[in-house]
């Protein structure tokens, strides 16, 4: 996999090169070949993972028919983890 000079510091939250590489790899085994890179194809099993929990969180919470106090909760809980993510990333991110 090459990675272009002006893509190497950018930061990717959603979907990945990696992440469309490997979806196609996926169906490799189901078509009964050999995998190549076993070791990366877990990247879009752990990105399909995510998406899958955050959506049954959402679900969960929607399901509990929330008042303003629950949301205010809800999405002041959001923002904590996006800035503490931020503060993760500005601290570790290569320069």
């Amino acid at each position: 996999m090459e990675i272009r000079k002006e893509q190497a510091g950018r930061l990717n939250l959603f979907i990945t090169h990696l992440f469309q590489c490997e979806a196609g790899e996926f169906w490799i085994p189901l078509h009964g070949d050999h995998v190549s890179r076993p070791d990366t194809l877990l990247v879009m099993v752990g990105g399909v993972r995510h998406f899958v929990f955050i959506v049954a969180c959402v679900t969960g919470f929607l399901d509990q028919w929330p008042g303003a106090k629950q949301w205010g909760k809800f999405v002041g809980g959001g923002l904590l983890a996006l800035a503490y993510f931020g503060l993760v990333i500005a601290t570790t991110a290569p320069r």
